[in-house]
């Protein structure tokens, strides 16, 4: 490969002239790079480390916006919550940050908690509360399946089917032989219609609001996520989740500049490619970025190189090099499915959905709208002007199909937006930086379906929208899952340090690169923060040496 300082142009030259010199690379600077960078300079703050963002924030698919109108109701375009009695990491590191938190929604100021909410089903409207017995009009359902919510059906299938899988160890329970093959050779959707009937499938992954949840994932993997059920409590971060990676690259920042003296995050850098230095060099790679807005190129020297980054992110990477043609992560970058999702905000004047009994948490439909979720009011915000009734509602929460109904309507005139009286002086009803533009047809197909929902005749028009579509790149995906047939408790392990001697064989001599991958997409505790953070302490702890965090539960398990 050419080497810049060989190509005969200046910006060439004056890129390896101010060239930076690194212990640690990490590249992304979404929760996964922002704490593995945290945490390195905790360990010691003379370690020489770099964070580089592609994009102008720190965040990845964890994205908080404060729509117009609405300073102190946030908007999740990303990520919006953790569970923390289930999920120690996160809980644990936003303790020690000391951010503040609090309930996810689910039954705030509403008597009659999430009962009330609305599934609109094959045109039938029920509650919550009453889902199990009245779905049974709608779906034609074998008597045994009848009278369940998803939940229950899911659970019935799991003790009918693998009746000893409980308190199994993973490999264990992905090994268990169902229908003559491990467990974790099946697809889910595959084995789902081996033991459910046809409408029972269809009611799971209607009245689940997920498509993805019942997709055709990895059997094994997808039998362990036990996260939407009713006794399942939410909480998220008072100032928007992404605060912890922005918390932890600040810090991280700050300590750098404080005792080094340098900079030492680095916003607006897409890595190009990177390769081995040649035999003797001061640092064992090279990494090329190119910068944002035309401001040329920088070349970084590194002997340690950690990917934060998802599967889409590792595709868009010059694929040529030594590290993705190696057999075992060319196979193995393909283990997990990209799942795509899509989210659409609307703010209003005033809550309208209060009036059917609608409070908090989120209604459920088989139309590509598949989930609502009703937000606070402004005004009852804590420090917000209490005559302020602007609410906020996510208008449309969908994963596969429905995401991918949105995009024809993306393209067309703009959604101009409505004067509002509580926007700042000269404040712009649509606020669209680094969000996708919403349309008048994407407005108006989203309105005729909240009536559909709610069985209203009219509805107020939204004054402030916004949209993420996270199925674009660099994204190319809002979380991912385990394909069938990989032995996904090995590939995790590996996926940390793919080329390293201790994974050779008698068929594959490996070699020893320190190069790893962290984040989301190759964990545990896939779609989730939680899973991103285990990935990171992991490559920690398990190959730079750092000791297990002090405020972490010394009991809890990070997984395989």
């Amino acid at each position: 490969m050419v080497e810049l300082a060989d190509r005969g142009d200046s910006a060439g030259a004056e890129a390896e002239a101010s060239a930076l010199d690194l212990e640690i690379a990490i590249v992304g600077g979404g929760v996964a790079g922002s704490y593995c960078a945290w945490r390195l300079l905790e360990d010691d703050p003379k370690r020489r480390v770099g964070l580089f963002e592609l994009s102008s924030r720190i965040g990845g698919r964890l994205f908080s916006r404060n729509l117009p109108g609405m300073p102190n109701v946030v908007a999740e375009l990303g990520g919006m919550r953790y569970i923390p009695e289930a999920q120690r990491l996160i809980g644990g590191v936003i303790d020690h940050l000391g951010l503040a938190s609090r309930a996810f929604l689910r039954g705030v100021d509403n008597p009659d908690g999430d009962g009330n909410n609305l599934f609109f089903l094959r045109r039938k409207h029920m509650r919550m509360r009453d889902l199990a017995e009245e779905a049974a009009d709608r779906y034609h359902m074998e008597w045994h399946e009848r009278g369940k919510t998803p939940d229950e059906i899911l659970e019935y299938m799991t003790k009918t089917y693998i009746p000893d899988g409980e308190g199994m160890g993973i490999a264990e329970q992905a090994e268990r032989l169902v229908f003559g093959q491990p467990l974790y050779s099946h697809g889910f959707w595959n084995l789902l219609y081996r033991v459910l009937s046809s409408e029972a499938y269809a009611f799971v992954r209607d009245a689940g609001g997920y498509d993805t949840s019942v997709a055709n994932g990895n059997a094994a993997s997808s039998l362990q996520v036990d996260q939407f059920h009713d006794g399942v409590r939410y909480r998220t971060l008072v100032g928007g989740m992404d605060q912890l990676p922005r918390s932890l690259a600040a810090g991280f920042a700050e300590t750098a500049k404080r005792e080094q003296g340098r900079e030492s995050l680095f916003t607006g850098h897409r890595l190009l490619r990177f390769e081995r230095c040649p035999e003797g060099a001061p640092r064992r790679y090279r990494l090329l970025f190119a910068c944002e807005g035309g401001d040329g190129e920088r070349v970084v020297y590194a002997d340690r190189l950690i990917l934060a980054m998802p599967r889409r992110g590792l595709e868009l990477l010059d694929q040529g090099n030594f590290f993705f043609s190696h057999p075992w992560v060319q196979v193995h970058l393909r283990s997990v499915i990209k799942q795509a999702a899509f989210k659409l905000f609307l703010g209003y004047d005033r809550p309208w959905w209060r009036g059917l009994g609608l409070v908090a948490g989120h209604s459920v439909t088989d139309l590509p709208v598949r989930q609502t979720f009703y937000f606070p009011t402004e005004g009852e915000e804590e420090g917000a002007d209490p005559s302020n009734t602007n609410s906020l509602l996510m208008a449309s929460y969908g994963d596969d199909a429905s995401a991918a109904f949105w995009k024809a309507f993306e393209g067309g005139a703009p959604f101009t937006g409505e004067s509002n009286p509580f926007l700042g002086e000269g404040e712009d009803p649509l606020d669209a930086r680094d969000v996708g533009q919403v349309t008048e047809t994407m407005v108006g197909a989203i309105q005729g379906l909240l009536r559909q929902v709610h069985g209203l005749r009219e509805i107020p028009r939204p004054y402030t929208a916004a949209f993420q579509d996270w199925g674009t790149d660099p994204h190319g995906a809002a979380w991912h899952a385990w394909k069938a047939g990989f032995r996904y408790w090995e590939v995790m392990k590996r996926m940390r340090k793919p080329l390293d001697p201790s994974w050779s064989t008698a068929d594959e001599i490996c070699p020893d690169e320190q190069i790893h991958i962290c984040g989301e997409a190759y964990s545990n505790v896939q779609s989730w923060v939680e899973g991103a953070l285990q990935t990171a302490e992991h490559v920690l702890c398990d190959h730079l040496g750092l000791a297990r965090p002090s405020w972490l539960d010394p009991d809890y398990d990070l997984g395989p």
